[in-house]
């Protein structure tokens, strides 16, 4: 993307990124495939896909759209798997069963340039170079896999938050320390706990494996698509106290004195300040108080 396309998406809200295909765009597949999904019917919204936001105003209208989404999208997969003979519950062996039916029927993309990593893939450490095999990309799933992949992440992170007692959606740039961020895709956030779960990444990821897996590029089936819930039951049953504005800061701050041996400059320290929502220096421990009148990067 240029940097005046840029410019002008971030000032015209509505406006979507020139060069990145819609969902709407996406659908329009030429190449032959074996898999037609019979009665599904796929995303048709014209925006991009919440990963491929470029500016924080386009991640912010991608994450509320998305959302604005889940009511419709949740019911069009669960009548997918249904029809497939999964009827689907917020448990993590009912995800292992989705997980073993993607396994089985997802298909690379046969469109032009597929064989070659998305920009926004490329050099992903320890995964197989990218090809084809049989006309299928090793490393881009079919563009209609992209829209049930966007209602397994909604349904996926609706099941999160309904085993977490104070479970919700949240975007990337709300959490402590992110503020700024042009991550658009929803996590999932339990209150009173630092992490977060992220449903889109966890579905992503296990689709590109199960491509790699049926085309027999890898051997080894690796994470269960069940592990996300496995994992939210984990930190349930964890009591984490989440850290203050100012505990965040000072954390934050350490870590970049020890690894530097010296405070970041004012400008730096004001832009961290406005990172976690603060706006003035709080009472710095001893170790880092001393380092004040030192030597600033």
């Amino acid at each position: 993307m240029s940097l005046l396309s840029s410019v002008i998406s971030s000032l015209i809200p509505g406006m979507k990124p020139i060069g990145l295909k819609t969902y709407r765009q996406l659908l329009s597949e030429t190449g032959r495939y074996a898999g037609r999904l019979e009665g599904y019917r796929p995303y048709r919204a014209d925006h991009e896909p919440p990963e491929r936001a470029v500016t924080e105003r386009r991640a912010k209208i991608l994450y509320h759209r998305s959302l604005a989404a889940e009511a419709e999208r949740t019911a069009e997969i669960r009548s997918l798997l249904k029809q497939q003979g999964i009827s689907i519950k917020a448990t993590p062996a009912s995800w292992d069963e989705v997980g073993h039916w993607i396994i089985n029927h997802i298909e690379g993309s046969r469109e032009p340039g597929s064989s070659r990593y998305a920009p926004y893939i490329r050099d992903r450490v320890g995964d197989p170079p990218p090809r084809q095999v049989d006309g299928e990309s090793t490393t881009e799933i079919r563009p209609l896999w992209r829209s049930v992949a966007f209602d397994l992440s909604l349904l996926l992170g609706r099941h999160m938050i309904e085993a977490l007692p104070k479970g919700r959606w949240i975007r990337d740039g709300e959490q402590p320390g992110r503020a700024g961020s042009v991550l658009a895709t929803p996590h999932v956030m339990h209150e009173g706990q630092p992490d977060v779960h992220q449903p889109f990444a966890t579905v992503s990821g296990f689709m590109r494996h199960a491509l790699a897996l049926r085309l027999r590029v890898v051997q080894e089936q690796g994470l269960r698509l069940g592990d996300g819930l496995r994992w939210v039951a984990e930190a349930a049953q964890t009591d984490f106290k989440l850290p203050t504005a100012e505990e965040g800061f000072i954390e934050e701050l350490g870590e970049l004195a020890e690894e530097f041996g010296s405070l970041p400059s004012d400008q730096d320290i004001a832009i961290l300040l406005e990172q976690h929502g603060l706006k003035e220096l709080p009472t710095l421990p001893p170790e880092l108080s001393r380092l004040v009148a030192g030597p600033r990067r």
